[in-house]
């Protein structure tokens, strides 16, 4: 008789005997269905426990962990929109408004996606060419004139003068530009080298000194 497909041995005395064959092939069953177990385990930690992205490049984690320590330096793209891009920024506090060619120094950064902005440098670099919208305000101390102007790499390609020399009082100017880029172009605030700007560049809550920009 067989059970199972395994041979019913018995002895004189009615014992149930299996032969070594069918031992090792009745354990080989079971390690198999237990690497079967172990192996569907694993896939689920695996799916709920790791990052894919991690699991590719280990380094991906320590710059994830950078990213999150100093957002104020962001240096590796971390947006997963494509090639959307936009950013805006403003100067932290009052500066003075007087030295020619000086990039204004807007270093307080509250959007950046495609990390085109660097504070650093006070530049927007291009992470991908194509068309881009650009808006500057600059708030004037009363009685000071501050004259700026949007850099395209060497190019001027926008001005605005923010002028309150003869009132008592804080204005601003802002300036809008349309312009095509090309991916690695530089765009930039600075002080207009051929006007003497003087007073302060003002920056507080409600009077802010703003640089914004994105891709169409």
């Amino acid at each position: 008789m067989t059970s199972g497909g395994v041979a019913d041995h018995s002895d004189n005395s009615g014992q149930f005997i299996l032969t070594l064959g069918e031992r090792v092939n009745a354990l080989e069953i079971e390690l198999t269905s237990l690497k079967s177990k172990l192996n569907d385990k694993n896939a689920v930690r695996k799916c709920e426990c790791i990052n894919p992205v991690l699991e590719k490049d280990p380094l991906a984690k320590n710059v994830m962990d950078d990213t999150n320590r100093h957002k104020r330096f962001l240096t590796v793209p971390t947006s997963t929109d494509g090639d959307k891009v936009a950013f805006y920024g403003y100067v932290s506090g009052d500066e003075l408004a007087s030295g020619r060619q000086h990039i204004v120094d807007f270093d307080v950064i509250q959007t950046n996606i495609g990390n085109g902005f660097h504070t650093l440098s006070g530049m927007f670099i291009a992470p991908h060419p194509g068309l881009y919208v650009f808006t500057w305000v600059i708030q004037s101390t009363w009685t000071g004139i501050v004259y700026t102007q949007l850099m395209r790499n060497s190019e001027v390609v926008g001005e605005v003068v923010s002028d309150s020399t003869h009132t008592n009082e804080f204005h601003s100017a802002t300036g809008i530009v349309v312009t095509q880029l090309n991916q690695g172009d530089e765009v930039y605030v600075r002080r207009n080298p051929n006007q003497p700007s003087s007073g302060h560049i003002i920056s507080r809550d409600g009077y802010r000194s703003s640089f914004s920009g994105w891709k169409i």
